[in-house]
C-alpha cells in the first residue's frame, strides 16, 4: 500500500520484467458476468504473491474471478489513495486499458482503499496519538477520505447505476514484531510504559476510525424504495473483523497473513480476503456454479505446478477435495504447503493468434514517473520483435552517451553504497516472492532464477569480472551493494526477455470498439496479464504497439522499425 516502496520497487524491477509476468485472456464463447477490480496494491496484488508467476492463482481478484468463471480485470494501482482512485475513475478509455467503459459495463465492482490515506498521514504519529487519546488528526483524514470515497461512488454510479459494487474495510496487520512500526513509534510507546503486545492495539485503533467512513457512507446514502426496502449504497465485506477474529484465536496464522513489508497480504492473506468476498457473491445470488469445486481444482493444480516432490501430494489432494468450503480447502492447502519452497519456470505455450509475418518494433518513448527515458536507448540494438511462431523478444540497449555517463560516474564517485544511496534495501520484503526459489544473499542465484522464471537475463553484468563477484560478497557478508568500480558492467548495457505472445481482439460491451491486444506468455490465468500492449497498423502498413503501467506511471511506445 505505499506508494513510495512500491514506486522504488516497480521502477528498479520493471523493465526487467516487464515482459514476462502474467498470462493471457482465453476468449469467452458467450458474454460472463464482468467483474472489475480497483483500488490499492492490495487489490493489484503484485506485492505479497510469491512466487510472482502465480498471481492469479493466489491474487484475490484472480480466485473470485476464475471460481465464479467471470470476465474479470484488474485495474488496481498501487500506492492509490483514496483521491488517487478518484482521479483514475475519471479516466477516459486509453486502448485497452478502457477504465471509463469497464466501469460503466462491468456487472460487479470491487474495491480496495483507504490503507494509503492512512500510511500517508504518518501512521507511527497517528499510533502515539492514539495511546495519548488524541484522535484528531486521524479523524481528519477519514473525514478527507470519506470524502473522496463518496466522490468516487458518485462517478461510478454516474457510468453505471446497476452495478453491484463491493468495498472491504482495512484491516490491521501490525503484530508484535511488526516492520510497519517504525522505530520512532517503538521508542514513544516504550517511553509510555507500552511493549511490543501493544502495537496491534495503538494502530488497530486508527484503523477502526478509517473504517468508520465505509459505514457512515452506508447510512449516510441508504434509501427506502418504493416496495420498502432499505437500499444500500455499496456492500461492505469486513476484513477487518476477520483478520481481527485470527488475531485472537491464532497468532501464529495471524503472523502468516502479511508479507516482508509487514503490509501486504501474502497468499494465504489473499485466500482469507477472497473466501470473505466469494462469501457476499453468495449472499447476493452472484457467485457461479460449482466455485468451489473450481477452487479445488486450483489448489490441486498449483500443488502439481509448485511442489512436485517436495513433499507427499497425494494426502494434501484429497485433503483438499474432502473440503465443505473455501476455508477448509486454504486449511489443507496452506498447513500441508507451509515450509515448502515453490518452484516457479516460465512454462512455454505457442498456441493462439499469432503475427502472420515478424514484426519488428523500435523503441520510440520511454517514461518512467514522468522522466523521459527513450534518449537513452540505442536504437540500432534495442527492439521489440514478434514471430509468427508465437515467440517474442525483447531487447533493451543504452546507447554510448548513457553508457559513458554511467561508468564515469562510478568510477568518479566510487565506492558507491547503492544501498544507502537509493534505499535499495526496500526491495528485500519482495525478493522472495519474486524469485523464492533463490538465496536472496546470492545476486546471481537471483538472475539465474529470474531467468528461469521470467525468462529474463540481466546481460549488463559480467558475473565472472573479479569486480562483481567483489560486489556480491559484500552484497552476501554486509546486505549492502557497494560499487568499487564499473568493471563488472560488459560492454553493451542491456536486458533482454524472450517468451511468447498470443494476439487477442478485444471488444468493448459500451461501444463494440474492438482493439487488437498483445498479450505476454500464455500461462494459468484467464485474465489479462499485468503488462499489456495496445497494438494497431495504418493504412500506410506503420506498426505501432503502446503500453501503459499505471503503477510506475510508465508508459512505453514502440513503432515500425525504419
Amino acid at each position: 500500500m505505499k506508494r513510495k516502496i512500491l514506486a522504488i520497487f516497480l521502477c528498479v524491477t520493471l523493465l526487467s520484467s516487464l515482459f514476462t509476468l502474467f498470462a493471457c485472456k482465453k476468449k469467452q464463447a458467450a458474454p460472463k458476468p464482468l467483474a472489475l477490480f480497483l483500488g490499492d496494491s492490495i487489490a493489484e496484488a503484485v506485492a505479497g504473491p510469491a512466487p510472482l508467476t502465480e498471481r492469479e492463482s493466489y491474487g484475490y481478484y484472480g480466485i473470485i474471478g476464475n471460481i465464479n468463471d467471470y470476465e474479470y480485470y484488474n485495474r488496481g494501482v498501487s500506492g492509490s489513495t483514496t483521491a488517487n482512485l478518484l482521479r483514475y475513475v475519471q479516466k477516459e478509455n486509453d486502448g485497452i486499458n478502457m477504465v471509463e467503459t469497464l466501469i460503466a459495463t462491468a456487472d460487479i465492482i470491487h474495491i480496495s482503499i483507504i490503507g494509503n490515506d492512512l500510511l500517508n498521514t504518518n501512521h507511527a504519529t497517528l499510533m502515539l496519538a492514539a495511546a495519548d487519546g488524541d484522535t484528531a488528526d486521524v479523524l481528519r483524514t477519514k473525514e478527507e477520505a470519506k470524502a473522496n470515497i463518496a466522490a468516487v461512488i458518485d462517478r461510478i454510479r454516474s457510468l453505471n447505476p446497476g452495478a453491484t459494487l463491493l468495498f472491504q474495510t482495512l484491516y490491521n496487520p501490525a503484530g508484535e514484531d511488526s516492520p510497519l512500526v517504525p522505530y520512532r513509534a517503538r521508542v514513544g510507546l516504550a517511553s509510555r510504559g507500552y511493549t511490543s503486545a501493544d502495537y496491534h492495539r495503538f494502530l488497530g485503533e486508527t484503523v477502526r476510525i478509517m473504517n468508520t467512513a465505509f459505514y457512515e457512507l452506508l447510512e449516510e446514502r441508504a434509501y427506502i424504495s418504493e416496495d420498502g426496502r432499505k437500499v444500500l449504497p455499496f456492500e461492505l465485506i469486513d476484513v477487518y473483523g476477520e483478520i481481527e477474529n485470527i488475531y485472537a484465536t491464532d497468532k501464529t496464522r495471524y503472523d502468516r497473513l502479511f508479507c516482508g513489508d509487514g503490509i501486504h497480504p501474502t497468499n494465504e492473506g489473499h485466500a482469507i480476503i477472497a473466501a470473505l468476498i466469494q462469501e457476499k457473491l453468495a449472499e447476493l445470488s452472484l457467485s457461479g456454479g460449482n466455485a468451489l469445486a473450481r477452487y479445488k481444482e486450483i489448489r490441486t493444480a498449483q500443488l502439481s505446478r509448485l511442489f512436485s516432490g517436495k513433499t507427499a501430494l497425494s494426502p494434501l489432494s484429497s485433503a483438499i477435495q474432502n473440503a465443505t468450503n473455501m476455508q477448509g480447502v486454504d486449511k489443507a492447502y496452506f498447513e500441508g504447503t507451509q515450509g515448502l519452497t515453490p518452484t516457479a519456470a516460465l512454462t512455454l505455450n505457442y498456441q493462439g493468434k499469432h503475427f502472420d509475418e515478424t514484426v519488428e518494433l523500435g523503441f520510440d518513448t520511454l517514461t518512467v514517473m514522468e522522466y523521459e527515458f527513450g534518449a537513452l536507448i540505442d536504437g540500432e540494438k534495442s527492439f521489440l520483435v514478434f514471430r509468427p511462431d508465437g515467440s517474442f523478444e525483447a531487447c533493451v540497449t543504452l546507447d554510448k552517451v548513457a553508457k559513458l555517463a554511467i561508468l564515469y560516474g562510478i568510477d568518479q564517485n566510487a565506492p558507491m553504497d547503492l544501498t544507502r544511496d537509493y534505499q535499495l534495501d526496500l526491495l528485500d520484503p519482495y525478493l522472495p516472492h519474486i524469485v523464492p526459489e533463490a538465496d536472496p544473499c546470492d545476486i546471481l542465484a537471483m538472475a539465474r532464477a529470474f531467468e528461469r522464471a521470467y525468462g529474463v537475463t540481466f546481460e549488463m553484468i559480467d558475473f565472472e569480472s573479479e569486480s562483481a563477484k567483489k560486489v556480491m560478497e559484500t552484497y552476501r557478508n554486509t546486505g549492502r551493494v557497494v560499487l568499487e568500480d564499473s568493471a563488472f558492467l560488459k560492454s553493451d548495457i542491456t536486458l533482454r526477455a524472450r517468451g511468447q505472445y498470443r494476439l487477442e481482439t478485444v471488444t468493448a460491451r459500451d461501444d463494440g470498439r474492438t482493439y487488437t491486444a498483445i498479450y505476454l506468455n500464455a500461462g494459468i490465468d484467464k485474465s489479462e496479464p499485468y503488462v499489456r500492449f495496445t497494438y494497431s497498423e495504418n493504412e500506410r502498413g506503420e506498426k505501432t504497439a503502446r503500453m501503459i503501467v499505471d503503477v510506475a506511471e510508465t508508459v512505453i511506445e514502440a513503432s515500425s522499425k525504419r
